[in-house]
């Protein structure tokens, strides 16, 4: 059925493929930023380095939103105000279109509903995706400065995924 050309137009299949790639990348933004408060917290001493605690800052930090990872992360001072304007905006973005993107007349009186939807989600997955090198650079540092490798907190971070599946 869900093949079924009749179910869905192709404009509407590209809705979803767009709606999809918004969303894994707003994940990525969402699991950098959960590397990053740990880092942070790591520096400050919060949690031993030498201790390889990676479940405990996991659970501690795992379960919290996309809004409440950027809030902590404000007390560290660590973004530009220009990008930690642009991870508001992204929080927004995203929780509109986790909560209230497909609700029905959530695009009322818009001439081409599919070409709407279609730009909004090509606008946030752009947005998403722009912040991803920002990110990185502040995370690569944060655990350079810790003196984590990238292959060992791979390593650590696979093993936590297994774990968790």
């Amino acid at each position: 059925m869900l093949n079924n050309p009749e179910w869905a137009s192709e404009e509407e299949w590209n809705i979803y493929a767009w709606f999809g790639f918004a969303m894994q990348e707003a994940q990525a933004i969402e699991q950098m930023l959960l590397v990053i408060i740990v880092a942070l917290d790591m520096e400050n001493g919060e949690f031993p380095r030498e201790e390889n605690r990676w479940s405990i800052l996991y659970d501690k930090f795992g379960r919290l939103t996309l809004g409440q990872l950027l809030s902590r992360i404000r007390k560290h001072s660590v973004f530009s105000e220009s990008l930690e304007n642009n991870i508001e905006r992204a929080v927004i973005t995203r929780n509109e279109l986790a909560h209230a993107f497909f609700l029905p007349n959530s695009h009322n009186g818009e001439e081409s509903a599919t070409i709407t939807f279609q730009k909004k989600l090509m606008d946030a997955a752009s947005l998403f995706s722009n912040l991803k090198p920002q990110l990185e650079d502040i995370m690569g540092e944060l655990l350079f400065n810790l003196a984590i490798e990238r292959d060992a907190a791979e390593k650590q971070v696979a093993v936590l995924i297994d774990n968790k599946i």
